[in-house]
């Protein structure tokens, strides 16, 4: 967790980046990346083929053969995909966590107690 992240700052969201794939520091960074990524996540695989979708597992990095866990958007077919089939990665699809933090709510709360309008508690519509 970054310096950052510990004390509730606003962390730049991933959405729209391509993940820099380059050499076995960067993949394994930009998989944990993907994992902690509250969006979906495009893959493009060996043969061409993309799959979009959530990233939502990772086996042991350490394993003969490290597979991340990805549900597809398109048909939610939980698919297993081998980490070295991955030869590119976009974060595509909105991240739903982006300033969503402690501090932002409670400033929120505040500015709203602060005007009178209603703090009742309402979720957030995730479209």
């Amino acid at each position: 967790m970054s310096e950052n992240a510990q004390h509730g700052d606003q962390v730049p969201s991933l959405q729209g980046t391509v993940a820099d794939l380059a050499t076995p520091e960067k993949r394994n960074c930009a998989f944990c990346l993907a994992l902690d990524y509250r969006g979906d996540v495009t893959v493009k695989i060996t043969g061409g083929n993309r799959v979009c979708g959530y990233i939502f597992d990772r086996n042991n990095t350490d394993a003969d053969d490290p597979y991340v866990r990805i549900i597809s958007s398109d048909d939610r077919v939980c698919r297993k995909i081998y980490e070295w089939q991955i030869q590119a990665m976009d974060f595509t699809g909105r991240d739903t966590a982006a300033g969503k933090n402690w501090r932002a709510w409670a400033k929120h709360y505040q500015e709203k107690k602060a005007t009178g309008e209603s703090t009742d508690l309402h979720p957030d519509r995730i479209d």
